[in-house]
């Protein structure tokens, strides 16, 4: 009677063991999973980072060909003043149509990898379906627009504003200057204004306060930061490194 006792603990115990290890292994894999899913995010935070430079730097090169001038087009009215695959764009189109003036810098093609932040939802497309099935979706002279806004702040002078107010006037907007950027360290040329980088997140919702954001700055630097972290010298809307209107003048952070 004994022995049959014996049996049925080493059984159960058995079984307890083998549950125990399970569970071990269950919570190795969450823990496998969850690491492996933070070195796959670094590492597309890190190529993020990489495709801002080298916006930065086919900015720089655009100013350089064009005599000093930043990247402009638009009537100063804004009425729609050119149009990609049928689409009328006006003056606001810029802030995210800016491939279109760079295409020349970009390689001349129509859609190029790095105006998208590897986290957005254009470069999930490319990742399944290619580059071929995306621009299936569109007319044969439509240029991808970016995932990554270009500051308004560099097609506007600042002689269009308001002395004391971040209000503009429309009928002297013209192209800034590189060199009157006197902080190129500090003033942000692209930002991203969807929250890419937050584990969930809805489509086309806007980043918030405590998003992490890519920006690069007009001297090629880059770097995320807690979109709450930019700080603008004149009170502007969502994203000061992008609306701030002395900011290409001033310190944005």
């Amino acid at each position: 009677m004994m022995s049959r006792k014996n049996a049925d603990f080493r059984k159960a115990f058995t079984l307890i063991e083998l549950l125990v290890c399970i569970a071990i292994i269950v919570v190795l894999v969450g823990l496998i999973v969850v690491g492996a899913g933070r070195v796959r995010e670094s590492g597309r935070r890190t190529i993020c980072l990489s495709n801002l430079r080298q916006n930065a730097v086919a900015f720089a090169s655009y100013a350089n060909t064009w005599r000093d001038t930043m990247p402009f087009f638009g009537k100063a009215d804004g009425f729609p003043s050119f149009t990609n695959a049928g689409i009328e764009l006006e003056f606001g189109a810029q802030s995210f149509h800016w491939p279109l003036a760079l295409q020349d810098e970009l390689g001349g093609q129509f859609y190029n990898p790095t105006v998208s932040c590897p986290n957005s939802s254009t470069s999930d497309i490319v990742r399944q379906k290619g580059v071929k099935f995306l621009l299936s979706e569109y007319p044969p002279s439509f240029v991808m627009m970016s995932n990554y806004m270009y500051s308004m702040t560099f097609t506007i002078v600042p002689e269009a504003f308001v002395a004391g107010t971040d209000r503009e006037v429309p009928s002297v907007r013209a192209p800034s200057k590189l060199s009157s950027v006197t902080f190129p360290s500090a003033k942000g040329v692209l930002i991203e204004t969807n929250p890419y980088h937050r584990a969930t997140r809805k489509p086309n919702e806007r980043a918030g306060p405590t998003d992490l954001v890519g920006v690069a700055f007009v001297d090629g630097s880059c770097e995320h930061r807690k979109l709450q972290n930019f700080k603008a010298p004149v009170s502007s809307e969502l994203f000061p490194v992008l609306s701030t209107v002395n900011g290409y003048r001033g310190v944005d952070r």
